[in-house]
């Protein structure tokens, strides 16, 4: 038995075997704007992130300040009237001689020390700044020109010259600390 040869048809125009250059160039332009789309999408992610470590490293930072100055008397220990640091307290430049909590009014520092002046590390953008006020004891929002047994401690945290925290508490002569405001 014979077998039968197929047939060949043709067709006219020869079907495409591959894609034309307008598909090659809509394809390029769909993942070229996919890709950007996820690009910004990451970048966005990745602000965040940062922005989150930040807004916590200044609230570490401000937290801990706050702490070593409320652990101070309220008051001199010899007596002295003085308000903020007196003679010889900041000698050294550091908050070492500090030995009241109206001693750190208008301390500022950058970067970021310990009492005895060592930078603390990955700080180097980073700025504390404090006020110590007297405070009025019906009101605690209102300063006072003088000493009714109430000081209020502000400290705030800017990174890169942006306020990122600020803590406040009021200390009492009877040594009760009060919140104030902060996160």
């Amino acid at each position: 038995m014979r077998r039968g040869r197929r047939q060949r048809t043709w067709t006219w125009p020869p079907a495409p075997r591959g894609f034309s250059l307008l598909e090659v160039v809509i394809s390029l332009f769909l993942v070229g704007t996919i890709m950007v789309v996820a690009l910004e999408a990451l970048t966005a992610a990745t602000t965040g992130r940062a922005r989150a470590g930040n807004s916590a490293q200044a609230c570490l930072l401000a937290h801990a300040l706050l702490q070593e100055i409320i652990d101070k008397p309220y008051l001199e220990p010899d007596d002295t009237a003085a308000f903020g640091p007196e003679t010889g307290e900041t000698a050294t430049g550091t908050r070492a001689g500090f030995d009241d909590v109206d001693d750190y009014d208008n301390w500022s520092e950058s970067p970021p020390e310990t009492r005895d002046g060592t930078d603390l590390p990955l700080s180097t953008d980073w700025t504390r700044k404090v006020a110590v006020q007297w405070v009025q004891p019906n009101n605690i929002t209102v300063n006072s020109p003088k000493d009714g047994g109430l000081k209020q401690v502000l400290v705030t945290v800017e990174y890169k010259g942006v306020v990122l925290s600020q803590v406040s508490m009021v200390v009492t002569k009877s040594r009760q600390v009060l919140p104030a405001k902060g996160p």
